[in-house]
């Protein structure tokens, strides 16, 4: 579940650190997009299947994360 993206990693990180610090019962982490528009995600789960991510999208957003935090099915790879 994408929370944020970015072109630069400090900005990425220091994004995520501010959503975890916020957010504790979220994980929330940076990871590489296969993008060319887009390097760096910020996320929130991981390998869930649709129902999980449609569920932990609304307790994210109701939770106050940003309203247009978005599911997007993204292949990292492991490296």
């Amino acid at each position: 579940m994408v929370v944020a993206a970015y072109n630069v990693r400090d900005l990425a990180e220091k994004r995520a650190r501010d959503l975890a610090k916020r957010w504790k019962a979220f994980q929330v982490e940076v990871v590489e997009a296969p993008s060319e528009k887009v390097r760096l995600l910020v996320v929130i789960g991981k390998n869930l299947s649709q129902d999980q991510a449609d569920a932990l999208r609304r307790r994210a957003v109701s939770s106050g994360m940003p309203r247009d935090t978005y599911i997007k099915r993204i292949s990292v790879d492991a490296g």
